[in-house]
């Protein structure tokens, strides 16, 4: 079963519904500032996404292509480049592709 917490008090909710009607009528005044990081959005649910990218206070990085969510900037692009990159290097052996150079290098020893 899926619960939907309050990114401002913690309270607990079974349905999404409920869970925007609690933000709209205890919430009002902070509804559009994150909480963690006090960065401004024009609606409520643009904040609220933006809140599913922190874990423990800690802000994480989400892939534009598949939606994977990654602790560090670098670790995102290194994961872009890897598996949404068109560049494909081949086994010249077995035919695999791979997204790197090396890659290709480990794979034939």
């Amino acid at each position: 079963e899926r619960f939907f917490p309050c990114i401002f008090c913690g309270k607990i909710f079974r349905h999404q519904p409920s869970l925007s009607r609690h933000v709209s009528a205890k919430h009002r005044a902070y509804r559009s500032t994150c909480p963690k990081c006090g960065q401004i959005f024009s609606h409520t649910k643009a904040m609220a996404e933006h809140h599913t990218l922190y874990e423990d206070g800690i802000l994480k990085y989400r892939c534009s292509y598949c939606d994977k969510v990654l602790l560090h900037s670098a670790s995102i692009q290194r994961h872009i480049k890897e598996k949404h990159y068109q560049v494909k290097y081949d086994c010249p052996n077995c035919g695999k592709s791979f997204s790197q150079k090396n890659y290709v290098t480990r794979h034939l020893k």
